[in-house]
C-alpha cells in the first residue's frame, strides 16, 4: 500500500515594524512556485512549512541544486511535520528554491517557492534641532542616514541654510555663519536602490554671536587722591559695548559707558564691591553680562623721598646713611639687597650703617612696607672709596737652588698695615735651559703653581712662608706675585714684585738601584735623574755571595740610546712630566746559581761627569 506526502505551507514568524503575518502563504497561486511573504535586509524572518501525511519524524531540507536558495537562512525540523525556514536578510534581492520534505518511510514532497528581500526602509537618524553655531566660527555638521542601498545624494529641498552648503556626496552641512537668527531648511536623502526610495526631514540652526564675557581678571588699587584710570575689555558679542556700572559705585570714580575706561579721584579709603556691566550691540536677543570686581582704595601712596645716589664712604670705615619714606599706613618694615659685606640695614629705622668690607660702586635696591603690605622700592647707588694700597715685596727667594730640592722661606710683605685684608696669589714659571723639556714635578708644596695667601688686616706679612719643589731639570723658576686684592679690588702692581731661582745642571744623580732574579737572569733597575735628559755610560759592579765567584765582577753597558729612547719615545710624555727623572732596568745572563751574586754599586756618566751608587 502506497501513502501520499503532502506539503502544506503556514507562517507563524511575524514581520518587522510590528505588522501581524498571516499563517498562510503571501501568494495566491494554485500552483507552484509559490511566493513567501517579502522579507527585509537586516530584520529577522521565519517561515514554518507544515508537511500533512506520511510518517514522521520528517526530515527538511532545501535543493541546492535548483534555483537560488539565500546564504543566510536554515531550515531545521520544528515539532511534528513542521519545518522552519528562517534568518537574517543581510542583502536585498530575490530567491528561487525548493523544499523537499522526506518522512520516515523514505517518501518525499517537494515544492518550488519564490522570496523578495527588500532593502531597509531609508531613514534620516540626524535629530533637529542641530547644534548651534557661532557668527564667524567654522561650522560643520554631518547628516546620517539608514537603509536603503548607498550611496545616497544629499540635497536642501526648502528653506535655507544661509552661508552654509551641503555636500550632495557626504552629507556635511559646512560653512561660516555670517548673523545671528535661525536657518530652518528641509534636507532630502535619496538611495541608489531600484525604485529609488527618498526621505525628507525638517531641521533648524540656531545662531549667535560668540558669547559675551568681560575679560578683566582683577582691578588695580586706587590711591586716596591720586587720579585712577583702568580699561575694562570684552569679547564676543556684538560689538560696540555699552558699559555701566550696576551696583558698588567708588565715590569720585566713574566709567565711560562707549570705551568702558573707569576713571577719577578717589574720594574716601575701603575696599569696595563694584559690579560692572556690558552690553552688545546685538538685538535678537542682545546680549549682557556683568561681573563684581573689588576695588581698594588705599591710603596715600608709600613713597621713598631719600634721593639716590647716597653719601659715599671709604672701605674699612664705618658707614652710617638714613632712608626715609611717607605716604602709607606706618609703621614701616625695611629691607635691601646688594650692600656690600659689612653693612646692613635697621629693618625699623631704615638705617644702612657699619663697616664696608669691600670698594666699588654698588646698586641697592631697598625696598619699604607698611603696615598694609604696601611696597615700595627704589634703587640706590652708594661708592666706597679704596683705601691706598701698600705696597708689596718679595721676600726668601734665593738667587739659585738645587735640583729636586725644596725652598723655603718665601714670604709676601707689605710696606705698613692695613686697614683691610690683603689677599693674593704667588706663581711658579719655569724656563728650561734645554729646549722642548719641562718638569711638572715644579709646585709648592699645597700643590700645583699657584700658592694663595692672605695679609691680615694689620699686618705686614703673611703668617705663614711658603715653600716649593724645584724639579731635576737646569734652567729659571719665576717666582712671581700674580695677584692681590684689597676690599674686593684687584689692587696688583702693574709690575707685580718677582724674582728668579737659576737651577744648575750637574752630573746624574741615582736614588736607588735594586737587583731581583728571573730564572737565570738578574735584572737591576736603577732610579735617578741626568739633568742633562742623557746618559752614554753604566757601570755595574758585582760581588758573589757564600762559596760562590764571579768570572767577572765589573760590566760596563754603553747607555746612551736606551736613555735617548727613555726621553724621546713613548715614555717623553712622562719624562716632560717629570723633567729628567728616569727609571732605567739593565738585564744579565747568569750561567750558575743567580741568587748568590749581589750587586755592590753603580755608576752613571752624563755629559756632567760621573755619579757612583753604593748598593746596600
Amino acid at each position: 500500500m502506497m501513502r501520499r506526502l503532502c506539503l502544506c505551507l503556514a507562517l507563524s514568524a511575524a514581520t518587522a515594524m510590528g505588522l501581524a503575518i498571516s499563517p498562510a502563504p503571501c501568494g495566491s497561486q494554485a500552483q507552484p512556485p509559490y511566493t513567501l511573504c517579502a522579507a527585509t535586509v537586516g530584520t529577522a524572518y521565519s517561515f514554518t512549512f507544515t508537511a500533512q501525511g506520511g510518517t514522521g519524524p520528517f526530515t527538511w531540507s532545501i535543493n541546492s541544486g535548483t534555483g537560488s536558495p539565500p546564504a543566510w537562512a536554515t531550515l531545521t525540523a520544528s515539532g511534528a511535520g513542521a519545518g522552519t525556514f528562517s534568518g537574517v536578510p543581510t542583502a536585498a534581492g530575490s530567491f528561487s528554491f525548493v523544499v523537499v520534505v522526506t518522512d520516515s518511510t523514505g517518501a518525499t514532497a517537494s515544492a518550488q517557492f519564490l522570496l523578495t528581500v527588500n532593502p531597509t526602509p531609508l531613514a534620516i537618524t540626524t535629530i533637529s534641532p542641530l547644534f548651534s553655531g557661532t557668527v564667524g566660527v567654522a561650522y560643520s555638521q554631518t547628516f546620517q542616514a539608514v537603509g536603503g542601498t548607498q550611496p545616497y545624494t544629499w540635497t536642501i529641498t526648502s528653506g535655507s541654510a544661509g552661508p552654509l552648503t551641503l555636500n550632495p556626496n557626504t552629507g556635511a552641512l559646512t560653512g561660516t555663519p555670517a548673523a545671528q537668527g535661525a536657518l530652518n531648511f528641509t534636507v532630502q536623502v535619496k538611495d541608489s536602490s531600484t525604485p529609488v526610495q527618498t526621505v525628507s526631514a525638517p531641521f533648524s540652526i540656531a545662531i549667535d554671536y560668540p558669547p559675551l564675557v568681560i575679560t578683566n581678571a582683577s582691578l588695580q588699587p586706587a590711591n586716596l587722591g591720586v587720579p585712577y584710570s583702568q580699561s575694562l575689555t570684552a569679547s564676543g558679542g556684538l560689538p560696540p559695548y555699552s558699559w555701566s556700572i550696576v551696583s558698588g559705585a567708588v565715590p569720585g570714580i566713574s566709567i565711560d559707558p562707549s570705551s568702558g575706561v573707569l576713571s577719577g579721584t578717589p574720594a574716601t579709603v575701603g575696599v569696595y564691591s563694584t559690579k560692572i556691566q556690558v552690553t552688545d550691540s546685538a538685538t535678537a536677543p542682545q546680549h549682557a553680562t556683568s561681573r563684581t570686581f573689588s576695588i581698594t582704595v588705599n591710603p596715600p601712596a608709600l613713597t621713598i623721598t631719600t634721593q639716590s645716589p647716597l653719601v659715599g664712604g671709604t672701605a674699612g670705615v664705618a658707614y652710617s646713611q638714613p632712608i626715609a619714606a611717607v605716604g602709607g599706613a606706618p609703621p614701616y618694615t625695611w629691607s635691601a639687597t646688594g650692600l656690600p659685606a659689612g653693612l646692613t640695614i635697621d629693618p625699623n629705622s631704615g638705617t644702612i650703617s657699619g663697616t664696608p668690607a669691600a670698594a666699588g660702586t654698588f646698586q641697592v635696591p631697598v625696598t619699604v612696607t607698611d603696615s598694609n603690605r604696601n611696597v615700595t622700592v627704589q634703587l640706590f647707588s652708594i661708592t666706597f672709596a679704596l683705601p691706598p694700597p701698600p705696597s708689596v715685596s718679595l721676600g726668601g727667594v734665593p738667587s739659585s737652588a738645587g735640583l729636586a730640592s725644596q725652598v723655603q722661606g718665601v714670604v709676601v710683605s707689605i710696606s705698613q698695615p692695613y686697614s683691610g685684608d690683603i689677599t693674593g696669589q704667588v706663581s711658579l714659571s719655569f724656563s728650561p735651559s734645554q729646549q722642548g723639556a719641562n718638569d711638572a714635578t715644579i709646585g709648592f708644596s699645597t700643590g700645583g703653581t699657584t700658592a694663595n695667601f692672605t695679609i691680615p688686616a694689620g699686618q705686614t706679612s703673611i703668617a705663614t712662608p711658603l715653600a716649593f719643589q724645584t724639579g731635576t731639570l737646569p734652567g729659571t723658576i719665576t717666582v712671581s706675585v700674580s695677584q692681590l686684592v684689597a676690599y674686593t679690588v684687584n689692587v696688583t702692581p702693574s709690575t707685580p714684585p718677582s724674582q728668579n731661582v737659576t737651577l744648575k745642571t750637574s752630573a746624574p744623580v741615582i736614588t736607588s738601584a735594586q737587583l731581583s732574579v728571573s730564572g737565570q737572569t738578574i735584572s737591576v733597575q736603577v732610579v735617578g735623574y741626568t739633568p742633562t735628559r742623557e746618559a752614554s755610560q753604566a757601570v755595574f759592579t758585582f760581588a758573589a755571595s757564600g762559596n760562590n765567584q764571579l768570572q767577572t765582577s765589573q760590566f760596563t753597558v754603553q747607555t746612551g740610546s736606551a736613555f735617548s729612547a727613555w726621553f724621546a719615545s713613548s715614555n717623553a710624555s712622562n719624562a716632560n712630566l717629570y723633567g729628567s727623572l728616569f727609571t732605567y732596568t739593565q738585564v744579565f745572563n747568569v750561567t750558575g746559581d743567580p741568587t748568590g751574586v749581589t750587586l755592590q754599586s753603580v755608576s752613571l756618566t752624563n755629559q756632567q761627569g760621573t755619579t757612583q751608587f753604593t748598593a746596600h
